[in-house]
């Protein structure tokens, strides 16, 4: 299960679902691992997948049509719960670029300015001190000590 996520209670759900739900749902066990295992990173994602889809479906029994398709239909829910987590993931994902990120500190006490330096000033510039300008004495003197200065 996701950490610090939580679903509810399972077994306060089970009175509704029938005792043929939970057996089929549990005969589809090896195809959800089969599946979870081609699209998780790990097997510790794969096995977390599975018992999500399980969770999920218990669940939202309710909504199942018996007399359809069970095993597509716990299959699409492992499907979404992938794509959801691939997704969270990329939001998640900060990317930095370590040597432009030590240029850049580099390039800030060197005599020459790049174009961009040279750029910013010039736009820049004029704005952050008019934004300086209109702060309070003393919050401006923090930013400039925290700042400007180093």
């Amino acid at each position: 299960m996701s950490p610090g996520v939580y679903y509810g209670d399972v077994s306060a759900s089970r009175k509704d679902r029938s005792p043929a739900f939970d057996d089929e749902a549990l005969d589809h066990l090896g195809t959800l691992e089969a599946l979870s295992r081609r699209v998780a990173q790990n097997r510790t994602e794969a096995d977390d997948l599975v018992q999500d889809a399980y969770l999920h479906a218990f669940q939202a029994s309710h909504r199942f049509t018996p007399g359809t398709n069970l095993r597509a239909w716990l299959r699409t829910i492992l499907t979404n719960l992938a794509k959801n987590r691939r997704r969270d993931r990329s939001r998640a994902r900060v990317d930095s670029n370590e040597q432009a990120v030590a240029w850049a500190a580099d390039s800030r006490g060197s005599e020459q300015a790049s174009p961009e330096q040279l750029l910013l000033s010039d736009v820049v510039g004029p704005r952050l001190q008019t934004a300086l300008e209109s702060m309070p004495k003393a919050l401006r003197d923090a930013v400039w000590l925290r700042d400007v200065k180093s």
